[in-house]
């Protein structure tokens, strides 16, 4: 049996306005094998970055429990924090701004390993070197970078260096927050290839949040859809792109570009209507007020995720 590395339960974040409470995320539950990738999909606002941040802990929970690698991270004390963010990273979406311009490339990625001291002792500055260099090599940063500085360098070569820091720490679990959308389609391809075989080598487990669907069938094991802070499917790859079952779902994929002109007159789910107010929302389903297919069913109740096939859960009363 596969093992797993992240286990999150009736997950909830809630932001204070003055309007009201923003429901960011609501009720979230999802498990993470060890060397497999969660791909999490959805429009923006719907969730996924605050899920990722929530679950690293750079938020704080409102409430609910994430259990990565046996320990609860909502109840760890600073300390405990410490070590668990040694296997625990993540990569952001704008490398730029993620990177000091003060700095160098061996300076950026020998940051994190001179902070939590994972080098000490006799030669620590020839070791730390040669740790960069391995890091520089393994995401595919030519030498003659190492005392370049990030506005010399390409969003590829930025996006590298972000990796490589996350690398640093030696982690088993990475949160990849849109980390290729800032970059050009064969930028992107370069990156998500390496992502791939880091996974392969290292047996690392990725969350991978993006709004790009495409992206996500190609790096992704199983799929997550959320909807205003809620999961409305969640299944493997080949059968979420096989058969969708929410109607957000298939208006997702509907909106992929399709190349192909043989498709040209089908009819195609188009979300109308306007998305509902994440403050305070009633016990219902988020997406009615969009959905073609809304009964008053919909509007009564919160309607929970239900196993529709094997490994294949829906959140909608047409199932």
């Amino acid at each position: 049996m596969a093992e797993i590395i992240l286990e999150v339960k009736d997950l909830k974040k809630y932001f204070k306005s003055p309007k009201g409470t923003v429901h960011a995320v609501d009720g979230l539950n999802l498990t993470l094998e060890k060397g497999k990738t969660l791909g999490i999909v959805g429009e923006s606002g719907c969730g996924k970055s605050t899920t990722g941040r929530v679950i690293l802990r750079l938020l704080d929970a409102t409430s609910g429990t994430v259990i990565f690698d046996g320990k609860d991270v909502t109840k760890a004390t600073p300390a405990e924090m410490r070590e668990l963010r040694k296997d625990m990273q993540m990569i952001f979406q704008d490398p730029f701004s993620s990177l000091n311009p003060r700095r160098t490339v061996s300076q950026l990625i020998a940051e994190p390993i001179i902070l939590n001291k994972l080098i000490t002792g006799k030669d620590k500055k020839e070791r730390i070197e040669a740790r960069v260099l391995e890091l520089m090599e393994t995401v595919g940063l030519a030498r003659r970078l190492y005392n370049a500085y990030p506005h010399e360098l390409d969003g590829g070569r930025r996006q590298r260096i972000g990796i490589a820091r996350a690398l640093a720490m030696n982690p088993k679990f990475i949160v990849c927050d849109e980390p290729v959308s800032a970059l050009d389609v064969s930028i992107q391809a370069q990156i998500l290839n390496l992502l791939m075989d880091l996974q392969d080598q290292k047996q690392l487990a990725y969350m991978f949040i993006t709004h790009n669907l495409f992206v996500v069938k190609h790096i992704s094991h199983d799929i997550m859809v959320m909807y205003m802070g809620q999961v409305v499917e969640y299944a493997d790859k080949k059968e979420l792109f096989a058969h969708p079952t929410h109607p957000y779902t298939k208006a997702l994929l509907a909106a992929i570009p399709q190349p192909d002109l043989s498709g040209r007159g089908k009819t195609r789910e188009l979300l109308t209507g306007e998305v509902s107010s994440p403050i305070e929302p009633k016990p219902s389903c988020r997406f009615a007020a969009r959905c073609p297919y809304a009964s008053e069913k919909c509007r009564e109740a919160a309607i929970p995720l239900k196993e529709i096939a094997p490994h294949h859960y829906c959140a909608c009363t047409l199932f």
